[in-house]
């Protein structure tokens, strides 16, 4: 009777055992992810008291079949274990899970420039982890810009057309893991410099200064018309400049360029300020020498302004009483009623706030040769060319555009003037007329050479050689 006992108690105690608890949950596990445990219980147990290594509970519950359950989140690579301890029939009894714990998941970033400068916006690359897989590039919106190459690889690149985002979304073999990524993309506009500085200028101007703005970087400064005196460098915001350009003609300008720190460190665009010359520089034609009495003109002409006005006439130790009218313009009349001299004449021209340097011309005054102002035979002026004796006054000479010739106011009119090379040739005829004391002739077509100027009354003529050259 005993043996029937015992032979009934060890096959029960055999098929519990064969329902004993189990630990349910997975083997392989990334570092850092809450993963759920239960107890699958067997027959006859209870009591299910969870205890890891490796790894923290972070909460107990129960499963939707109402088993007891943990929720771990495993901290560290290698290798965990998840213990389990429950009571059958009031025996305690003890399962292990051995767990692998794998490296977290690690989200890489998006290498390359996100604040982008106007000129810079082509071929950008841009690069993320290269141990990744399924690689997916975005831009958003699909108008800022195209992914010229690099689609489905670890890097990309891009031409900006406008600032926008850029994503990308890869998948780990390590742990599964599908990480999405994203960068935005700023484009800074240009910045234009502004020049401050005076803007017009009398020729010749020195040391005249010129400012931007302040707190940039590498300047780059260019001048046209002038040179630099001081500043101008690469971290000047000003400069000094002696301006040599002549008239209002030239193109003037300083210019400036920088790099902004306060603009994403871009480049800016030129920035010019225009500069306008006023060059008041005078010269004087008019004969040198004359023969009194006689009345002429002198003519003043300037750079900058074609004007009559703001003329200065000075006649130096000229007798008042010879000036006969323009003091204060660009022409002026004179008598000469005696000889005399050296007479020296001088102009200068104040315009539009300049003031010119004087410009001067020297004359000589000699009486008429004979006979109260007649005019000399032609048989006296070999002798009178010969011994340098002044009949009357030519210039330029040599000359080129033009001949301008003085008439002594004793001839008459109709006193012939005619212009010969020294084989006789005729380049010009002509005739005094309305007592004209100046003529001019154009001789911009004449050869170059020898010539005679004759201005014959009656029997009578006066010579003067004079050579024209381009």
């Amino acid at each position: 009777m005993k043996k029937q006992i015992l032979l009934i108690l060890l096959i029960s105690i055999a098929t519990i055992n064969i329902y004993a608890a189990d630990i349910i949950g997975p083997l392989q596990v990334c570092s850092g992810t809450p993963v759920i445990y239960y107890a699958q219980p067997g027959s006859g147990e209870s009591n299910y008291q969870f205890s890891v290594s490796g790894g923290t509970i972070t909460s107990y519950g129960t499963t939707s079949q109402g088993y007891s359950s943990i929720t771990v989140n495993w901290s560290s690579s290698g290798t965990g274990t998840v213990y389990l301890t429950y009571y059958t029939f009031a025996y305690p009894s003890f399962k292990n899970l051995s767990v692998q714990i794998n490296p977290a998941a690690v989200t890489p970033a998006i290498t390359g420039l996100f604040d982008l400068c106007q000129e810079s916006l082509n071929g950008q690359v841009y690069n993320t982890d290269i141990s990744k897989y399924n690689y997916n590039w975005t831009i958003s919106p699909s108008s800022a810009g195209t992914i010229t190459s690099g689609q489905g690889s670890s890097r990309v690149t891009i031409n900006w057309y406008t600032a926008g985002n850029l994503s990308v979304s890869f998948q780990s073999s390590l742990c599964s893991v599908t990480t999405s990524l994203s960068k935005s993309i700023s484009i800074y506009s240009k910045a234009t410099p502004i020049i401050s500085g005076q803007t017009t200028y009398c020729y010749p101007a020195s040391n005249f200064i010129y400012t931007t703005e302040a707190g940039k970087s590498n300047y780059q400064w260019t001048i046209q018309g002038g040179t630099k005196v001081s500043g101008g460098g690469s971290s000047d915001n000003t400069i000094t400049i002696n301006w040599n350009a002549t008239t209002i003609q030239n193109i003037i300008f300083v210019a400036v360029k920088y790099n902004d720190p306060s603009n994403g460190g871009c480049l800016s665009n030129v920035g010019q300020l225009s500069v306008s010359a006023q060059n008041l520089s005078v010269s004087i034609s008019g004969p040198t020498s004359v023969r009194a009495p006689f009345t002429t003109t002198y003519t003043a002409t300037s750079l900058g302004t074609t004007t009559s006005e703001g003329w200065n006439w000075n006649s130096g130790s000229l007798p008042q009483n010879n000036i006969t009218s323009g003091t204060s313009n660009s022409v002026l009349t004179t008598t000469f009623n005696s000889a005399g001299g050296p007479y020296t004449i001088s102009v200068s021209r104040t315009w539009n706030g300049c003031t010119s340097l004087p410009a001067s011309i020297t004359v000589n005054a000699t009486s008429s040769p004979c006979c109260g102002g007649k005019i000399l035979p032609e048989a006296l002026m070999a002798a009178n060319e010969a011994s340098n004796i002044e009949i009357y006054d030519v210039w330029p000479n040599p000359a080129s555009e033009y001949i301008a010739f003085s008439i002594p106011s004793y001839l008459p009119n109709g006193a012939k003037i005619s212009l010969v090379d020294i084989n006789a040739k005729s380049f010009y005829n002509g005739i005094k007329e309305n007592d004209e004391t100046v003529i001019k002739i154009n001789s911009s077509s004449f050869p170059e050479g020898l010539y005679l100027l004759k201005i014959a009354a009656q029997k009578e003529v006066l010579v003067k050689k004079l050579f024209i050259k381009h």
